[in-house]
C-alpha cells in the first residue's frame, strides 16, 4: 500500500483510488496538523531548557579539522582523557547523567526515537560522522 501525494492537503492516491480533502475534512486535518505542530514545538522548547549536552571528540589523535570547524579564534584548549576516566568522573554526581557514543544515521531510512527518550540525544545525521562524538547529557526536570 503506497500513498502518492498529488498536492499537499489536496488530492491523494491510495491503492489506485483518489481521495480529495476539501471543505470541513480539510479544515479538521489542518487543525490537527497545527495542534500537532504546537505540541511538538512546546515539547522541543521544554527539552531545550531542561537538557544539557556536552560533546567530546573520540579519537586517538587531535583533529585539525575539528579545531577549524568549531573554534573561532586561537584561544581554545584541548582536554585529553579516556572514555573510562570521563565516565568515572561523573560517578559522584547526584544528577541524572547519561553518556554514550553518538550513532550517525540516515534519517530518510532510520528513526532516532525507539520508545526511548534518550535516542534523539545520541543520534546525528551521517554528514556529521567526522565528529566521532561521545556525548554526556544532563537532564533537569
Amino acid at each position: 500500500m503506497h500513498i502518492k501525494v498529488k498536492h499537499p492537503l489536496g488530492e491523494y492516491i491510495l491503492d489506485n483510488q483518489i481521495f480529495k480533502f476539501e471543505g470541513e475534512l480539510k479544515n479538521r486535518l489542518l487543525g490537527k496538523a497545527e495542534e500537532f505542530t504546537k505540541q511538538t514545538y512546546d515539547f522541543s522548547e521544554h527539552e531545550r531548557k531542561t537538557k544539557f549536552i556536552n560533546c567530546w571528540h573520540l579519537n586517538d589523535f587531535e583533529s585539525a579539522a575539528m579545531w577549524d570547524l568549531y573554534l573561532k579564534s586561537n584561544e581554545g584548549i584541548a582536554i585529553q582523557t579516556t572514555f573510562d576516566r570521563l565516565k568515572r568522573s561523573l560517578n559522584r554526581s547526584k544528577e541524572e547523567i547519561y553518556m554514550g557514543k553518538v550513532k550517525y544515521i540516515d534519517y530518510r531510512t532510520e528513526r532516532n526515537f525507539h520508545r526511548n527518550t534518550l535516542s534523539p540525544f545520541f543520534t546525528k545525521r551521517i554528514s556529521f560522522s567526522h565528529e566521532n562524538d561521545v556525548r554526556i547529557t544532563l537532564f533537569q526536570q
